[in-house]
């Protein structure tokens, strides 16, 4: 079946949205479809501006908020399961956490590679 060019015609927006106040700037994507179906993504826009003891302080806030410990327990040296809190499926709301909150997407590989709290600093570090 041949697709008509007017029928393959979608509309795309783009806009950004926060900013302000140490918010992260996002930016909106929506796509108007022929036939009304629309589609929608929202991606961080990473502060570029991190360094080694800001990026240190956000993953511990996540790591702490995730495990719902005070963020001053928290141990750089810590591996996955070392505290009962840290399961995998904690361990997958760290790392989703962490992908949303800086703006990145990690690949299998990354992923599976990750085991401590410093594992996760420095390939936040390394992808920034």
């Amino acid at each position: 079946m041949r697709v008509s060019e007017k029928q393959s015609l979608a509309k795309i927006f783009v806009g950004v949205r926060g900013g302000f106040g140490g918010e992260a700037p996002r930016v909106l994507i929506l796509i108007f479809c022929p036939k009304g179906m629309i589609f929608w993504g929202c991606l961080n826009m990473p502060d570029q501006n991190f360094d080694r003891h800001s990026i240190q302080e956000r993953v511990v806030a996540i790591i702490a908020d995730v495990l719902k410990l005070p963020k001053d327990v928290v141990d750089l040296e810590w591996m996955f399961g070392d505290v009962p809190q840290w399961d995998s499926l904690k361990h997958v709301a760290i790392i989703t956490q962490v992908e949303e909150r800086f703006g990145l997407v990690f690949d299998v590989d990354q992923i599976t590679d990750l085991e401590s709290v410093e594992d996760i600093i420095d390939l936040v570090e390394e992808c920034l």
